[in-house]
């Protein structure tokens, strides 16, 4: 059964801002169709007993993204199942037709493996064979393993694998030494590489003495080479199996190496080496499926487009030759439409308001500049394609002016979208000038729109990155870290990085959180030479790693290059070398010598203090004060070396870019992308300064920390509270403190198992911590130590009672309305309103709301209506919010709000005005700030309208839902 699912792209939209709910919608009509159309389509391979490996994956009938544990195989290897990992369904469109998706399954770094073993099948020795794969992979390496049997680590010729990648030697058969074989020509490679990004038959066959190697049905390289004999053990006396996705290494099946990272949808095995004519067979007996989406390739009409395709879409007539119509009208043909993946029948395929010719002929400056006609949101800002109009000036939230194809217009760090919600300018990193990005500022709490409220870090500060307390879940990828320091925020060049937790060194029930790094690299916004970090020039490092084990050395952060001169470079690693271990600058040798600057850990630079580091938190430190280097480990000196006049660190990559910070790995010469020494562990803390810190304050820092990875007492940058437990006195006494808000109360709650139960909302109060009202900016509060030797503390805040709140819903109540005119034509009259045009009900459809007469108001009036008495005792500030629909004249009439004390009616600050020039269609909240005269103070709250001389049929003013709450001052 040939699963094929075409892609219908009917997109949709969502209210707000244009928003898009998702970002590649497919028809979900016919599915069942499509998933049935070729059930019953004929194998195309012969039936034989020479079959070891007869597997595919594009008829599952599961959904994309379904986890598959066993893989159904017809050969003598047996049913694959996962060993290693988890394998899901994925589709990618049919080669030359974009609207089909062809599904198999997506491997990275996993490993399915046969019931049977190597040895229990015909694969013995230098048995013939030939394997045969379809295969999709957008970007491949080196040799990634498609299928494998034996294991690596020699001798020659006892390994056997089927790779994707662009090595000249090994890209395409991996035996283990000389008789491996790259793809052509000739063996040089680059034949491969035309196969990234879309689906590829690849094959090869050995006959006994000669290896030929197939892209396509079509050969590309051959190779004589030595007798093969494939493993039938590993090393640990366990037999080899045959495995999909990787090979193995010697020692037993649990590894991965060189790990396919891609979609596999077929892979055929067989202990007979056939043709190039046979190959050539296969590949055209199944490239209908993975080229076109199909595997019925009939054309009653001959205009190329398949009936099968035709069949699916009301606007085509197989009987028609009607490949180049545009029954949409999108100025795209059908064939056009077809191969793109567009609907034929659709001008708009997804919903985003822009024709599919619209998108796919966009310019800018007379260049082609196409946004994805099969997604409404082409750059996954979250606005419609359609509102980002590219013109650079913001003119509503229709028409944004940002670029359709960058979700970060300005990168600072903000998305367009979020941009638009914040009122930021998404053409200026730092919209308030005040010298932070407006990304920094958001996610560090501060006003994007206030140059007074700013970042506030040292000027030394480089770096200060924190990723502990993320309030993520383990596994979540993290592509963005703030940094409070001068290098601008961290993101991610290669890999992906992921949230990870590990148990604080003392206190195993509470885990630590860190990002973990494997083979992945982020880099600073800001190049090293920009902050000084080059030459000769003075710093401290400081990290807290956890590394369940390392090597000889693993760079934690770093700037400068690879690929000498000694002395060129800079990193901060944890390996256990003797030489370079802690620091590599380039040039390692004996301590003695200071002509070679690598550093390792101590004892003496014999490296073997840093072992005691693995499987725990670790902090590691690094002072270089242009003569010395000097490292530490948890506070501790451990190591020293001197290099007198000899750092001199790059300040660009042989590609003329200049060098950047990286945390996760260093750099080679050649430019930033790429790993070498990348670390293995999770990284938790890394700060640099631009200043030589001393022994005492490195041991004064550790221990400043040691809290939160010793004994798991976290604070999280990422929370605005920054709740603090802490205890002045050796334990007697606990001390409590955090950022605190007017319009909140804070109950402490705490739990002596919070792994037992996980949920602090069912934690017990802290005795004398319930309820508690701010105390803004910050609130303290200490008890006695409770018994026991461990207590998890946590701060709730939930919104304070309102000051005072009324809906109207019971009535008039307290409220007094109050004539100032001499005709008395209008007041302020409680019910549904029935005006002439505005509101017919309260807000939210219910009965009752405050309006300028219910009907119309009258000319020449001036209304009020008073609150009940309100007290303000005790508060630094307050906050009026009102549900308003204003329908007035739009230009003489007004209203205002007032705050008047209690008893003498006297003004308390001034009046603010409601904006009645505008001509409301629905309720809408309004908020105004009290009067800092009023705090302290018993007040009414006064509604004033007033109407001029003109006779006008309007309702006038409508208020509800009135609610004064606490804020901050």
């Amino acid at each position: 059964m040939q699963a094929v699912q075409p892609h219908f792209a009917h997109g949709k939209s969502g209210d707000a801002f244009l928003l898009t709910k998702t970002h590649r919608t497919l028809m979900k009509i016919r599915n069942q169709l499509i998933l049935l159309l070729f059930a019953l389509a004929p194998t195309l391979r012969a039936q034989n007993d020479s079959i070891l490996i007869d597997v595919d994956a594009t008829a599952l009938g599961l959904l994309d993204g379904a986890s598959v544990d066993t893989l159904t195989n017809s050969g003598a290897a047996g049913d694959f199942t996962i060993l290693i990992g988890q394998v899901e369904l994925t589709s990618h469109p049919a080669n030359a037709n974009a609207g089909a998706l062809v599904q198999g399954l997506a491997f990275n770094n996993d490993k399915m493996v046969s019931t049977n073993s190597q040895s229990s099948t015909t694969m013995e020795g230098n048995r013939p064979y030939t394997a045969m794969a379809w295969v999709y992979n957008p970007g491949f390496g080196n040799e990634e393993a498609i299928v494998s049997w034996g294991h690596r680590g020699g001798p020659d010729g006892t390994n056997s694998g089927m790779h994707q990648g662009n090595n000249a030697t090994f890209g395409a058969v991996g035996h283990w030494g000389s008789p491996d074989t790259g793809w052509g020509p000739s063996g040089v490679g680059p034949d491969i590489n035309a196969t990234a990004n879309r689906w590829a038959h690849l094959a090869y066959t050995w006959d006994g003495t000669t290896e030929s190697v197939y892209i396509d049905g079509e050969l590309s390289n051959s190779e004589v080479h030595i007798p093969l004999s494939p493993h039938l053990s590993f090393t640990d006396g366990t037999p080899t199996p045959f495995a999909i996705g990787s090979e193995s290494d010697a020692g037993n099946v649990n590894s991965t190496p060189i790990a396919y990272s891609g979609t596999i949808a077929k892979v055929l095995v067989e202990d007979v080496a056939r043709s190039e004519a046979e190959v050539r067979a296969a590949f055209n007996a199944e490239s209908s499926l993975f080229f076109d989406g199909v595997l019925d390739v009939s054309d009653l009409d001959g205009d190329g487009i398949f009936d099968a395709i035709e069949d699916l879409y009301d606007c085509l007539d197989k009987n028609v030759a009607d490949a180049d119509a545009d029954p949409d009208g999108d100025s795209l043909s059908n064939s056009a439409e077809l191969g793109l993946g567009t609907d034929p029948c659709n001008p708009d395929s997804d919903g985003d308001g822009l024709s599919d010719g619209e998108e796919l002929n966009r310019l800018v400056g007379g260049q082609s500049a196409p946004t994805d006609p099969l997604s409404e949101d082409t750059d996954g800002d979250g606005l419609l394609d359609s509102a980002e109009t590219g013109t650079g000036v913001v003119n509503g939230t229709e028409d944004t002016g940002t670029d359709p194809l960058v979700s970060d217009t300005d990168e600072d760090g903000l998305g367009d979208l979020q941009e638009v919600e914040l009122g930021t300018d998404p053409f200026n990193t730092d919209t308030d000038g005040d010298g932070a990005q407006d990304g920094a500022e958001v996610a560090i709490q501060t006003d994007p729109l206030d140059a007074s409220s700013k970042p506030a870090f040292a000027s030394d500060q480089i770096v200060k990155v924190d990723m502990t307390c993320l309030d993520l879940a383990d596994g979540s990828i993290v592509d963005t870290v703030v940094n409070l320091g001068q290098a601008g925020s961290f993101t991610t060049l290669i890999g992906q990085v992921e949230v990870a937790s590990h148990p604080a060194n003392d206190n195993p029930d509470v885990q630590v959180q860190g990002l973990a790094f494997n083979g992945d690299k982020m880099t600073a916004a800001v190049d090293a030479p920009t902050l000084g970090l080059v030459g000769n020039q003075t710093y401290t490092v400081r990290a807290w790693v956890f590394n369940p084990a390392f090597g000889n050395e693993e760079a934690v952060v770093s700037w400068g290059h690879r690929g000498g001169p000694v002395g060129s470079n800079a990193g901060m690693h944890q390996g256990i070398h003797p030489t370079f271990g802690a620091i590599g600058h380039w040039g390692g040798g004996p301590v003695d010598n200071p002509a070679e600057p690598d550093v390792g850990w101590g004892p003496n630079g014999d490296g073997t203090d840093i072992v005691a580091t693995q499987g725990r938190w670790a902090q590691l430190s690094w002072v270089y004060d242009g003569l010395e280097d000097r490292v530490f480990i948890d506070g501790e000196f451990n190591n020293s070396e001197e290099h007198p006049n000899l750092l001199d660190v790059h300040s660009s990559y042989n590609d003329g870019n200049p060098t950047l910070v990286c945390l996760g790995s260093e750099s080679d010469a050649g430019s930033v992308n790429n790993i070498p020494i990348a670390y293995s562990g999770t990284i938790a803390r890394v700060e640099i300064y631009d200043s030589v810190w001393t022994d005492e304050e490195i041991q004064a820092a550790f221990e400043q920390e040691r809290p939160l990875f010793f004994d798991g007492i976290c604070t999280s940058p990422g929370d605005q509270y920054q709740f603090v437990v802490s205890s002045p006195d050796g334990g007697e006494t606990i001390d409590l403190e955090w950022n605190s808000s007017a319009s909140e109360v804070y109950t402490v709650v705490a739990s002596d198992n919070p792994v037992g139960n996980p949920d602090p909302a069912s934690w017990a109060p802290v005795a004398g911590l319930e309820s508690l009202s701010a105390t803004p900016p910050l609130n303290t509060h200490s008890i006695a130590r409770p018994a026991g030797d461990l207590r998890l503390f946590k701060l709730i805040a939930g919104p304070a009672p309102a000051l005072f709140s009324d809906d109207f819903e019971s009535g008039v109540g307290d409220w007094t309305s109050v004539v100032n005119d001499q005709a008395g034509n209008t007041q302020w009259e409680i019910g549904s309103p029935e005006g002439t045009s505005g509101p017919l009900t309260g807000a939210d459809g219910s009965g009752n709301a405050w309006s300028t007469n219910l009907g119309d108001y009258a000319q020449v009036s001036d209304v009020s209506l008073f609150s009940p008495p309100i007290d303000f005792g005790g508060l630094q500030g307050a906050e009026l919010t009102f549900d308003a629909y204003r329908d007035a004249d739009g230009f003489g009439d007004s209203a205002m709000v007032v705050f008047r004390r209690v008893g003498d009616d006297v003004q308390l600050g001034i009046e603010v005005a409601i904006d009645m020039s505008l001509f409301d269609t629905a309720y809408e909240s309004l908020s105004i700030a009290v009067p800092e005269e009023v705090i302290g103070e018993i007040a009414r709250v006064e509604f004033n309208f007033v109407s001029d001389d003109t006779v006008d049929s309007f309702s006038g003013l409508t208020i509800d839902n009135v609610v004064i709450e606490a804020a901050n001052p």
